[in-house]
């Protein structure tokens, strides 16, 4: 059974040519860019700076990075995120070994559906790495606080938690929180108490001696912001069992099979209510904790954002934990699998819709040679199936020039320095802030440019264009537009 989930699982992600992910295609540009800086066909080392793979943040594009000097770079960018899903796999294969119980842990099927979280669609390909090891993390210090501290056990804690570290910080951080919660938890014995708290000091030690080493890089400036009004927090929580949608309407056919899957979670749990006391009480409780952090943790607190929503995710895999400890018997065993397949099998082919959406601008990037300075004007990057409120799919899907055609830049490459690839200290690029492509005006930005690519103009747009240049290349939402560098080198 979880060969064929795993299968339906990585069908989304080879099946089609770009992934519905928000940000993954930025996270393949930078390791396009490090793959051919050397090249001399493009520019890329006239315009970029490069920085050392080694460090917090930086597993997927290493990974992907090496990949890639086999197979092309789209299948690179695919094979790293299969890895995500195949350390689900072996997560779902360690949980249910570990089980002390007479009963196949039918519940971690739960975890194939909650791998394609907000945070998948979002594209955080280094968080989505730091998931599963997150879990793997926590039961391997639940164990060993259990049991006499070898010198290998407190290795293999040094490990996971290395990890976790190089994947991503805030989940590190988590990892340290919840492992503070599970510390006081053991403080009525003794020597639980002593272990949890030896296991837990590395961790506190890496990331301070990380933050003293970063100076002021890694701390939050301003004040912070909630979510506004509070219960869109819920809303984001209950994206995964609506399809990802809400403000435009539910996706209707994945509601109710997440609430007749709910139903078959509370009748087992009401009809086997003596089984509920052998539940873990840390995972429960880590559970809970993730509620409480999505309620009262910021949103933002500059430059980070997402952050209480960031928690969502590991709040659906502790879920997963807690249900796979539930025994489902007889016919309601079979209907929770077909359920929790039908809610995947739906979820993949609502990715495979979505993705050939991207595929439209594949023609107008092709009307551009290499080495050209693009402005991307994107006016609207929502996708028809998906929430536009909080997820933008096709934000960055102009990044796929640089990464099919090769060369030149546009003016939105990440600045963060957690990534390995940044813009040449003194370039200037004029652009119109990303979120606001009302302000272009031709005269103060297209002179920078050779070509402009619009998303879904807003009336009026196309024809004030084409009264100051030629119009390339049209291709469903997207218009292709000569920009003033191109027309003063013709």
């Amino acid at each position: 059974m979880v060969v064929i989930f795993t299968f339906c699982s990585l069908y989304p992600i080879w099946a089609v040519r770009f992934l519905p992910m928000q940000d993954y295609s930025e996270h393949l540009l930078q390791v396009h860019l490090l793959r051919e800086r050397n090249n001399p066909a493009f520019d890329y080392k006239e315009n970029f700076d490069y920085y050392s793979l080694l460090g917090p943040y930086k597993p997927f594009y290493a990974v992907t990075a090496f990949f890639s000097i086999f197979v092309p770079i789209e299948a690179a960018g695919k094979m790293s995120i299969s890895l995500y899903i195949l350390a689900i796999v072996l997560l779902i294969i360690k949980l249910a070994r570990r089980s002390d119980t007479d009963f196949v842990p039918w519940g971690l099927l739960l975890f194939f559906p909650f791998a394609f979280n907000q945070q998948y669609f979002l594209g955080n390909t280094g968080y989505l790495y730091s998931l599963p090891l997150l879990v793997f993390g926590l039961f391997d210090a639940e164990r060993a606080s259990e049991v006499p501290l070898s010198i290998w056990s407190f290795c293999k804690s040094l490990l996971w938690q290395a990890a976790l570290f190089l994947t991503h910080p805030f989940t590190f951080l988590i990892y340290i929180s919840l492992m503070s919660v599970m510390v006081l938890l053991s403080l009525q014995k003794r020597t639980k108490f002593i272990r949890s708290f030896v296991i837990l000091a590395p961790a506190v030690v890496i990331f301070i001696l990380w933050s003293l080493a970063m100076g002021g890089n890694n701390s939050p400036g301003g004040k912070p912001e909630w979510v506004k009004p509070f219960y869109h927090n819920l809303i984001f929580y209950g994206y995964i069992f609506t399809g990802m949608q809400w403000f435009d309407g539910v996706d209707k056919f994945q509601t109710v099979l997440w609430a007749i899957t709910a139903c078959i979670v509370m009748y087992t749990l009401y009809t086997d209510r003596e089984h509920i006391k052998t539940l873990s009480r840390n995972f429960f409780i880590f559970f809970a904790a993730t509620i409480i952090a999505l309620c009262v943790l910021p949103f933002r607190w500059d430059p980070y954002t997402f952050i209480n929503l960031r928690i969502v995710a590991v709040s659906y895999f502790f879920l997963a934990v807690l249900v796979g400890e539930l025994r489902f018997k007889g016919l309601i065993k079979t209907v929770f699998v077909v359920l929790v397949a039908s809610v995947l099998l739906h979820l993949v082919a609502k990715q495979t819709r979505i993705s050939r959406e991207t595929d439209e601008i594949v023609p107008v990037i092709e009307k551009m040679p290499s080495n050209c300075r693009i402005l991307p004007l994107i006016f609207d990057s929502s996708a028809t199936e998906f929430d536009r409120y909080f997820f933008e799919i096709h934000r960055h899907d102009y990044d796929y020039y640089h990464i099919l055609i090769g060369g030149g830049l546009n003016p939105y490459l990440p600045t963060n320095t957690m990534f390995p690839v940044r813009y040449k200290a003194g370039l200037n690029l004029p652009a119109p802030y990303l979120y606001s492509p009302d302000l272009f005006r031709w005269e103060r930005y297209a002179p920078a440019y050779n070509y402009i690519i619009v998303r879904s103009p807003p009336p009026g747009f196309v024809s004030y264009m084409m009264s100051k240049t030629t119009l390339i290349s049209e291709s469903g939402k997207w218009f292709l537009f000569k920009g003033g560098l191109a027309t003063a080198q013709n």
